[in-house]
């Protein structure tokens, strides 16, 4: 039975009840403001306008609002920090099927896959043991981490499948100053569909390599004079591939084959209410996946290891205009996290060989929160913005134990708040000239972290179309429950109660400027320095993985890209991006991350307007591995082609993913036996939809 406290049976019920009593004074008061907020109607920041992206010229593609940058809308050319913005029309045209494969494809961004999870990698930083930590990740606004592991999910584990998606707001950077924790690297803001002016619904059936099978199917409607509502739900499941792995090639280890042990089953489900200026959302996804890399030391293709994530979401959102130049917003949001991971670890000899040795992990979270921000601009050339955060984790659990054994090796459970005080004030000096100042203070519960995150921006503007942007900001991420806490009984892992938070400076310069009429370029320069960077070690001495402040790190680099948009609806985009980064002691080459990354894409119709096709290049340099060895650099081709009948109701499209059938491989982590872990080679996608 879990008990609130740092560690069960450590006698600290009560120091931790005091601290979240007086906690619990500052939450009544951010209650009472949300219900002045309630109290009429008015216009929801947090809501996007929908927009038709499918046939948008470059000049309106530029034009869109961006809400995640500074928690309300607005142009890409005012947005201080770099931004990539993905429509639904590019997700159709490439064939992406996750969010990691979109974030994939972003200057900056690069993938990781071990087989179980997806990672992404933000300029440079993807360490190992990290899930995903250290980028926020937003559901129209509504921040969907959960608190174990700060794991936003982006793979078939991602909150919503992307065929619900309007588009997608990648924001690079730190953006503390408005998020808090986890905003450390990037925020990303997934936007989904309210198309509300047309009745009806859409169905969508998969197949694809490896048995991979898919449905879908979503319904809107309209009630006379009430509220919008639409509901999707999708389910699918994969046979996966059998893999070698050269490191377990031993008799006794079925020479390096896991068989049938690839398998994954996933099924989401999302509903939307919008209502005025009422939106109430619900979201829920389940995934269940095997492991086959056999990570942490499990019995090497035993078909009873695997991990299973359940994750649900919801949110009620509210606005008014109080008086002219005066906004209120206010978000309620709940969510629960569940995960279970079972590892065979080896075969009983008590049972002779006939019972396999089983240990399994838990971990259960369940938080609520509150959110309201006010804006004014009644002072002259004044934008002020100021916002209050209250988080409370009420439920905060781990354990670990073998099945069937009477003694449980870990179990930990407690409760935790945190709060969050920001202001911003944005000054107008002149039509071509705005500077943005800010700041930010966080008191995160469940390691008693305090932080004051500054952020300061100059925005000039030319009347050619240009924006020279001057970014500097502070952010931080403190260390997660089970960084902190987690040991599964010394079969690998240990616990590291005194960590410490880790904190980044960040220096940017960022150029956008439209070339002509049918192409914008952006150019950034960057220069990041972490001070305590949490990273997953192995401890020699006992052979342990453990989380550990492990120093000083840098990143510089530069990000080129240009986005095209010809006539007769063909569109493109191509970027390069070179980062350095390295151990500040030693200079050392920081491990998974690749200095070069090129993206080049290009989509428009092969025959009329029925046929239409889309290629895209991924290119990477080489990774160092955590043995010090590198991996090769890899250009990946994809090719997508699609029909859509006369009536836009019938579509049928064919993917090909690496058409090349290139070999390339991901780092493994601390908990890998494996140098690298080999990622699909050639595979496929077939897919049709009807809309009715």
């Amino acid at each position: 039975m879990f008990t609130h406290t740092t560690a069960v049976g450590s006698g600290e019920v009560k120091p931790q009840a005091r601290r979240l009593a007086r906690r619990r004074v500052t939450m009544t008061f951010g209650i009472w403001l949300l219900a002045i907020a309630f109290s009429a109607t008015g216009t929801v920041g947090a809501e996007p306008a929908t927009t038709d992206l499918t046939e948008m010229s470059l000049e309106q593609l530029m034009d869109i609002r961006v809400y995640a940058a500074a928690r309300r809308e607005q142009k890409t050319s005012e947005v201080a920090s770099s931004v990539t913005i993905i429509t639904s029309q590019e997700i159709r045209d490439y064939g992406w099927r996750t969010l990691a494969d979109v974030l994939n494809t972003v200057p900056g961004l690069y993938a990781t896959y071990d087989r179980a999870y997806h990672y992404i990698g933000v300029r440079g930083f993807s360490r190992s043991g990290d899930y995903n930590s250290r980028i926020l990740v937003l559901l129209n606004g509504t921040r969907v981490n959960e608190p174990i592991y700060d794991n936003g999910g982006v793979g078939n584990d991602a909150i919503v499948c992307l065929d619900m998606v309007e588009r997608i707001e990648v924001v690079r950077g730190s953006a503390t100053s408005f998020y808090g924790n986890n905003a450390l690297l990037a925020v990303v803001n997934v936007i989904t569909v309210d198309d509300v002016d047309a009745h009806g619904g859409s169905a969508v059936a998969e197949y694809g390599s490896f048995a991979t099978r898919r449905g879908f199917v979503a319904v809107g409607y309209r009630l006379p004079s009430g509220p919008d509502i639409r509901v999707s739900a999708s389910r699918a499941d994969s046979r996966g591939q059998d893999l070698y792995f050269p490191e377990f090639d031993a008799p006794e280890t079925n020479h390096g084959l896991a068989e049938d042990m690839d398998r994954e089953r996933h099924a989401e489900l999302l509903a939307r209410l919008t209502w005025g200026d009422l939106a109430c959302q619900f979201s829920w996804v389940d995934r269940v996946k095997r492991a086959p890399a056999a990570a942490f030391g499990v019995r090497f293709n035993a078909r009873g290891t695997q991990d299973e994530d359940a994750r649900t979401t919801g949110s009620l959102t509210y606005g008014r205009d109080v008086a002219r130049g005066v906004n209120l917003q206010a978000m309620l949001s709940r969510g629960t996290y569940g995960y279970e991971g079972c590892f065979v670890m080896g075969v009983s000899e008590a049972q002779d060989g006939s019972e396999l040795s089983l240990n399994q992990d838990h971990a259960w979270a369940a938080w609520w929160g509150a959110d309201l921000k006010a804006s004014t601009t009644l002072l002259p050339r004044n934008r002020i913005t100021v916002g209050y955060e209250y988080r409370e984790n009420s439920r905060l659990e781990q354990s670990n134990f073998d099945r069937g054994a009477e003694a449980v090796n870990f179990e930990h459970g407690r409760a935790a708040i945190a709060t969050g005080l920001y202001f911003e004030d944005e000054v107008v000096l002149a039509d071509w000239a705005h500077l943005l100042a800010g700041m930010r203070y966080d008191l995160i519960g469940i390691s008693d972290d305090e932080q004051l995150s500054p952020r300061t921006a100059l925005l000039l503007t030319s009347s050619k179309g240009g924006t020279l942007k001057l970014l500097y900001g502070e952010a931080f991420r403190s260390p997660n429950p089970f960084e902190l806490y987690y040991n599964d009984g010394n079969y690998s892992s240990k616990a590291n109660p005194d960590l410490d938070q880790e904190t980044i400076r960040t220096y940017e310069i960022v150029v956008d400027q439209r070339l002509n009429e049918w192409m914008y370029g952006s150019a950034a320069v960057f220069s990041y320095t972490i001070e305590d960077l949490i990273s997953q070690t192995l401890d020699p001495g006992d052979g342990l993985l453990q989380y550990n402040n492990t120093g000083r790190a840098e990143a510089d680099g530069t990000e080129l890209s240009l986005r095209c948009q010809f006539p007769g609806n063909v569109a493109g985009a191509a970027s390069y991006s070179y980062t350095d980064a390295c151990d500040s002691r030693t200079r050392a080459w920081l491990n998974n991350s690749p200095r070069r990354l090129g993206r080049l894409r290009l989509a428009g119709p092969l025959a009329g307007t029925k046929l239409r096709g889309g290629v895209e290049l991924l290119h990477e340099g080489v990774r160092r591995t955590l043995s010090g060895g590198n991996t090769e650099a890899s250009t990946i081709a994809n090719a997508n082609v699609v029909w859509t009948d006369s009536t836009g109701d019938y579509e049928l499209s064919l993917t090909v993913y690496n058409f090349l059938d290139r070999t390339f491989g991901y780092p493994g982590g601390e908990e890998h036996s494996q140098d690298e872990i080999p990622a699909d080679r050639r595979s496929f996608r077939v897919r049709g939809s009807r809309r009715f």
